[in-house]
């Protein structure tokens, strides 16, 4: 793959005259543009995968070599946006400025006052510039301004300030709202608690809740130690297989798939029942609308969001989910509340829990969010402090949205009432409010369950289009590309089949399905995955977080947590559920998280690792750094940098490297005895914040002997194991 989008430096632009110059340069900078651009939208895309998001690359990048026009891709308002990325670009010469601002104002519509940050890019408002424009083209600068936009533009620049105010939240706060869980739990923990007393209900959700924020915290720490989540190389799948090994990553592969098959399922039932009780149309009619737009994204391979655009449906979800009960307060019957309490007489059994555990489990689900947002909130603090904090904040903030909604909904509606429920809790809830919590709800599922629903269905999609065969001589490697995306979208056509059936034939209620799923699925993904990654990232992570109490990683108490999440899918198949089907899976499934884990155990995957990172920086405020991490600890060990012509010596975990281009080599030892294991990561961060390899050579001084390994631009990474003496290790650049 090319380096970046920045191909064209700004010293091989300035040949010719200023209108061909200005051409060449106006296209690099919209070609870094794009990049950035289509960055943002691979960051804010839950479930993406890193092939799909290698393919978006790749078909910017052809048209970008072939010549072809990026206004499809690039806005006026992009590269306004991302003026302080371009900026570098672009030459002293005021001829040029010039004659790039006059190919900006022909290409693109815009007023002097929308793009202040391009015009301080260009220097459009200096003296020089507007005197070289007037010598060039023989008109003031101020002519290529329009005087009044439409409203269609004056809409875009809103949306763009808006934006650009939303993305600048600090570090915490992004934290907070971008790992706020969805409202599909909350939906349905009304109805699979109304067996049991209010006390006993709020008990488990407390629990079961904190038992999540526990997980949560893990993976958020795990994320921040990962180079993988902090640059945006991969999902849960890769993390696996960086720390846990290859048979762990496929247990996760086969998890997600499982678990987004049953969540189509759900979010087809939970979607199209809520908006048929707002508006009386069937919900078979609503699922075919549902799946309409979700194939309309398919063909698009992509939902288009952004940072921007996500934390908007956030605080949208929050401002229903708190102004919901407090519509409901005046309907409110201590009566009910009282009959709930009743309850606490009433033995609570094993087969309750069938249902209760599953929607608790995926009642406080930010594991994926925090999976994906890592990227967006790190590159803003490094340090790794507001990610973890932001991110239990956002879960404990939840944890006591969903013990109100628990308190007003059994005070509402009758105990019998909500143990009838087959679908959604705003159904009954509407009958006894209004019509307010019908118009509320339905915003809801269309940008909480619509969405999700969308962003799950990207990911199976890539998860089945990955796995076709591509080349050979097999049937499929020869489908062309209708038919291969008509292949990969099969299972979506199940999917959609049997959510109208269960609707059809009222076979399953969409509580009853959110249990099994948060059963089958998520015990493994939100529970025994964090705690065996964080166990795992605390003695090999590439980096370490200003937030890492030593309590969290204590191995007595991951080692409880993983048999509690272990225990609860093999409970749910040997003594709860009484159907053959979902018993055998859970069986299967928790048999198989064990032998992962004695096979994690056997090959010794856990033991400590020394990480060596050489990173050449590029983007906005970056820089040329080395740091190395020891068993998860920053310890200082002896370095030595050879520049063109002086040498360094540094005794340091940490540093900046002050001359990138006159560095030739670097010299490492270890800093302790007991690490047999090392990985070094060299790498180059694009000016639009993608990670690739640099190309270099490794040589490992072995005794009397040594070994050398050449990296490239596809990984940059060598991991190796080392012998008991002390061992030096030279890096060569170039």
């Amino acid at each position: 793959m090319t380096d970046s989008f920045d191909f064209i430096s700004p010293e091989q632009l300035l040949g010719g005259l200023p209108a061909r110059r200005a051409s060449l340069l106006l296209f690099a900078i919209e070609s870094r543009t794009a990049g950035l651009a289509a960055r943002e939208h691979q960051v804010a895309e839950p479930y993406l995968r890193a092939q799909a998001a290698a393919e978006q690359e790749r078909d910017l990048l052809a048209a970008m070599a072939e010549g072809r026009d990026l206004a499809q891709a690039v806005s006026i308002q992009d590269l306004e946006r991302y003026a302080s990325h371009w900026a570098a670009l672009v030459p002293e010469d005021p001829g040029v400025r010039a004659a790039i601002l006059q190919s900006i104002g022909q290409k693109y519509a815009f007023t002097r006052q929308d793009v202040a940050r391009l015009r301080s890019a260009l220097g459009a408002d200096g003296p020089a510039v507007q005197a070289a424009y007037v010598r060039l083209y023989g008109a003031p600068l101020e002519s290529i301004y329009l005087q009044q936009e439409s409203i269609a533009s004056r809409l875009r620049w809103g949306w763009t300030r808006l934006s650009a105010r939303l993305e600048a939240l600090p570090p915490f706060w992004l934290a907070f709202f971008l790992n706020m869980t969805g409202a599909a739990g909350l939906l349905a923990l009304p109805i699979a608690l109304a067996g049991v007393s209010i006390g006993m209900a709020l008990a488990l959700t407390l629990f079961v809740g904190l038992l999540n924020l526990f997980t949560t915290v893990a993976l958020a720490e795990a994320t921040a130690r990962s180079g993988i989540s902090r640059f945006g190389l991969g999902f849960l799948g890769q993390l696996a297989q960086e720390y846990l090994g290859a048979q762990a990553s496929l247990l996760v592969t086969a998890f997600l798939a499982l678990n987004s098959f049953l969540i189509l399922i759900i979010f087809f039932l939970g979607f199209s029942s809520t908006l048929e009780g707002a508006s009386r149309l069937p919900a078979e009619l609503w699922m075919v609308v549902l799946l309409g737009v979700t194939l309309y994204f398919l063909s698009r391979r992509s939902l288009n969001a952004t940072v921007a655009s996500t934390l908007l449906i956030v605080f949208l979800n929050i401002f229903v989910l708190l102004v919901i009960p407090l519509l409901a307060l005046p309907y409110f019957q201590p009566a009910n509340l009282a009959a709930s309490l009743g309850r606490a007489s009433q033995p609570f059994t094993l087969a309750s829990m069938g249902l209760v555990y599953g929607i608790l489990t995926g009642t406080f689900l930010p594991h994926f969010l925090v999976a994906t947002y890592g990227p967006v909130v790190l590159k803003r603090d490094p340090s790794g402090r507001s990610w973890i904090l932001g991110s239990a904040a956002s879960l404990a903030f939840f944890i006591l949205v969903a013990c109100s909604w628990l308190v007003v909904m059994n005070g509402v509606l009758p105990p019998e009432v909500l143990a009838s429920a087959q679908g959604t809790v705003l159904t009954p809830l509407a009958e006894v409010v209004g019509p307010a919590v019908n118009l509320l709800g339905s915003i809801m599922v269309i940008f909480s369950l619509g969405l999700a629903t969308i962003q799950v269905a990207l990911g199976m999609y890539y998860l089945v289009d990955e796995r076709l065969p591509r080349g050979g001589r097999s049937w499929v490697s020869r489908l062309d590309g209708n038919r291969r995306f008509l292949l990969a979208i099969s299972p979506l056509a199940v999917i959609f089949l049997l959510a109208e059936w269960f609707s059809i034939t009222g076979s399953s209620s969409f509580a009853g399905l959110l249990g099994v799923a948060g059963t089958l699925a998520l015990p493994f993904l939100v529970g025994v995955l964090p705690v065996g990654l964080l166990a795992a990232t605390r003695r090999k992570g590439d980096f370490v977080p200003a937030v890492a109490p030593r309590w969290l990683g204590h191995p007595l108490l991951l080692g409880v947590v993983y048999l509690w999440f272990v225990g609860v899918i093999l409970a749910h198949g040997l003594l709860i559920w009484q159907d053959w089907l979902p018993r055998l899976f859970a069986v299967v499934s928790g048999l198989a998280i064990l032998g992962v884990t004695f096979n994690i155990w056997r090959q010794k995957l856990l033991a400590r690792r020394a990480v060596f990172e050489l990173r050449h920086d590029e983007s906005l405020g970056g820089g040329s750094s080395l740091t190395l991490t020891t068993a998860g600890q920053a310890l200082p060990a002896a370095v030595r940098l050879d520049y063109t012509g002086d040498q360094q010596l540094l005794q340091t975990a940490g540093a900046e490297i002050s001359s990138y281009a006159r560095l030739n080599s670097l010299v490492f030892e270890l800093p302790v005895d007991d690490v047999r294991q090392v990985k070094i990561w060299a790498h180059h961060i694009t000016p639009e914040g993608r990670s690739q390899g640099l190309p270099v050579r490794v040589k490992v001084c072995l005794g009397q002997q040594s070994q050398e390994h050449s990296l490239g631009p596809e990984g940059g990474v060598l991991i190796t194991g080392i012998p008991a003496s002390p061992c030096p290790f030279e890096i060569s650049l170039g």
